[in-house]
């Protein structure tokens, strides 16, 4: 009795109770209709639930990505930012000017900003400057080239040409000298630092983003109190940057301070050539005055501390030393320190070219550490200057061009230069063996291509005194010969002397070329071509005390274009008919001499301009290989001079 009214009272008092009993009941009946109208329910639930959730995030998807297409456009800073320019200002600037909040500038509009919160204006002042006089630059010691070319046979004008027109080596003096806004050059990469680390930042919160995304759908929406809470928070937590110029930019300093030192030098005169007078063929000494030198160390120390010390509108002045005139020093404390002279050939045009080059040379002056360059100081040869066409190689064909003969002029310069003891700063070989010179002591020049060029400083300090004073060039032609004299104060030490000695070290296979059938091209006999050593050697009286190597020299032979029964000789056929080309010398253990660093077999791009030469002879001057003096080698035949083949001698 107790079990079954407990048990009764449960079924009473559990409405549960009561439907699972009711329940059981009806499925009894309807066991067969039951399981299909559950499964169906379910299934359409499922369907309903899915259609929801991709609706509600597939929209919350394409509003996020329009959001960040509209509110972050390429190069804008998005992150909460500021930099901090205290550094840059003045110790007394507000807060306001000393913080830039950066969110949503690009790096140009932050530079901007950044530009109009500080003055630029630093610079060195010289008061004393002759405005608007001109000077030549000058030239580092230390840091002049050689380019000691060697040539290509299948190339034969590649000449290292340069790609731009000569340009002047010369300044025009001015009162100061502006000091580039070190702040602006340094600002762009400290904003691409900031923008790499924003990109970064906004990529890391993408993802955050994509991740609690879900979470977010599950609470609805947030409130415009938490949404106003959060940004309140990125303020007070921004990122701050601070800007600093750290280390001073040396290259821009030293370049102000060189310009400075070459454009207020001042030679003192009265021991110096002061100008050339044309009509007496004749360099005239100027009266006694002091000389300017800036003090380029002190210069530079003088930026640096202004940099450092916020001073960037303070105006520098020059600081540098009088140099003190020798008055007692007369014209006769000058004289000729090299001379040399070239023969010619008896063809007009070419010898009116070599004239006239040797006019515009005449009574050139260069300064202490000035740099000439034949190029600059001759000028373009062109027919409105009286420069007349004479043979010369393009391609390795003959041509006339206008100013053929010009290369003996730069020639016979380069040899009394280099005998006076002064700096060869660039040279270059011709592509083919000279006639009015021992190999590899010629000097080639082409109007926008090589050039020649010398600075007025000792080439071996060892054997240079240490004074440097102005030097003049004396140029003239006369009856087929090229005289150039170096005119100034002794360069070398006592007793020494310099000269060139040039050796042929190795013959090169002759480059034979088929022709082709049908082409209108005559067979013709080539040459070999050769390498040449050039020695620089150092007397001190009659006593060899130096004769190191200077440069090498490769001179291309000329090819021999036959027909197809031509028969080559025995000794040559096998590397001929193969299409062996000439092999290239390469040496990088060559000395330093007094042209600087050499560059042996440096080889330029391909360029169809020829130089202004017209010497076409094979063989070596008489006199084999003997060292250069003012002794002119025998002179070879102009091709002009000869009907036929460029090879007959």
């Amino acid at each position: 009795m107790y079990n079954s009214s407990n048990s009764s009272r449960r079924r009473k008092t559990s409405g549960r109770g009561v439907y699972q009993i009711h329940n059981r009941s009806r499925r009894r009946r309807h066991k067969d209709r039951l399981p299909l109208i559950a499964a169906a329910i379910a299934v359409v639930i499922i369907i309903i639930a899915a259609l929801l959730f991709v609706k509600r995030h597939g929209a919350a998807d394409a509003e996020t990505e329009t959001d960040v297409t509209e509110t972050s456009p390429v190069g804008i800073i998005r992150s909460n930012a500021v930099i901090d320019i205290s550094s840059i200002l003045p110790d007394n600037a507000s807060d306001e000017d000393k913080y830039v909040n950066i969110k949503g500038m690009t790096p140009q509009a932050v530079i901007d900003e950044i530009s109009s919160r500080y003055t630029w204006s630093l610079c060195v002042v010289n008061k004393n400057a002759e405005v608007g006089s001109t000077v030549k630059q000058t030239v580092d010691a230390n840091a002049t080239t050689e380019a000691a070319t060697m040539g290509d046979a299948d190339n034969p004008d590649n000449m290292m040409k340069n790609a731009a027109e000569t340009e002047s080596d010369e300044i025009s003096v001015e009162e100061k000298v502006e000091i580039p806004d070190l702040i602006a050059a340094s600002l762009p990469l400290f904003l691409d630092k900031i923008a790499e680390e924003d990109e970064l930042k906004a990529s890391i919160e993408a993802e955050t983003e994509t991740e609690t995304e879900s979470d977010k759908h599950k609470k609805g929406f947030f409130s415009k109190k938490e949404t106003e809470e959060e940004t309140e928070s990125l303020d007070e937590d921004a990122e701050v940057y601070t800007f600093t110029l750290g280390d001073i930019d040396e290259d821009t300093v030293l370049s102000a301070v060189k310009k400075a030192s070459s454009m207020w030098y001042i030679e003192p005169h009265g021991g110096s050539i002061g100008s050339y007078d044309k009509a007496s063929d004749s360099f005239v000494m100027e009266g006694s005055r002091a000389g300017y030198k800036v003090d380029e160390d002190k210069l530079a120390s003088e930026i640096r501390s202004a940099v450092s010390n916020k001073e960037f509108t303070k105006s520098i002045n020059v600081p540098g030393t009088v140099l003190s005139a020798e008055s007692n020093i007369t014209v006769g404390d000058y004289k000729t320190l090299a001379s040399f002279t070239t023969n010619t050939t008896s063809n007009s045009v070419r010898n009116k070219n070599i004239e006239l080059a040797c006019n515009a040379l005449n009574g050139t002056i260069v300064r202490p550490g000035e740099e000439f360059s034949f190029n600059n100081t001759v000028g373009q040869r062109t027919e409105a200057k009286g420069y007349g066409a004479a043979a010369a190689y393009n391609n390795g064909e003959v041509v006339q061009e206008v100013g053929g003969g010009v290369c003996q002029v730069s020639s016979t310069l380069y040899n009394a230069v280099l005998k006076a003891g002064l700096k060869i700063t660039a040279r270059q070989s011709h592509t083919f063996k000279p006639s009015y010179v021992t190999p590899g002591q010629d000097a080639t020049v082409s109007w926008g291509g090589p050039d020649f060029k010398f600075a007025n400083i000792p080439a071996i300090a060892e054997y240079s005194n240490s004074e440097s004073y102005a030097i003049g060039i004396k140029a003239s032609y006369y009856k087929q010969t090229v005289t150039i004299s170096i005119y100034g104060r002794p360069v070398l030490k006592d007793g020494y002397s310099y000269s060139l000695s040039s050796e042929q070290i190795k013959e090169l296979d002759l480059v034979r070329e088929l022709i082709p059938e049908g082409s209108d091209k005559q067979p013709a006999k080539g040459s070999k071509g050769s390498v040449w050593e050039t020695k620089l050697i150092v007397k001190k009286g009659d006593e060899t005390v130096s004769s190191k190597v200077d440069h090498k020299a490769y001179y291309a032979g000329h090819k021999e274009y036959y027909v197809e029964e031509t028969t080559p000789d025995s000794n040559e056929s096998s590397s001929e008919e193969s299409g062996s080309q000439p092999e290239s010398i390469s040496d990088t253990s060559v000395p330093e001499g007094p042209g600087g660093i050499h560059s042996a077999g440096v080889i330029g791009p391909s360029d169809s301009s020829s130089s202004d030469d017209s010497d076409f002879t094979q063989g070596p001057p008489a006199g084999g290989n003997s060292s250069s003096s003012a002794e002119p080698g025998a002179p070879g035949n102009d091709i002009s001079d000869v009907p036929g083949s460029p090879n007959n001698n």
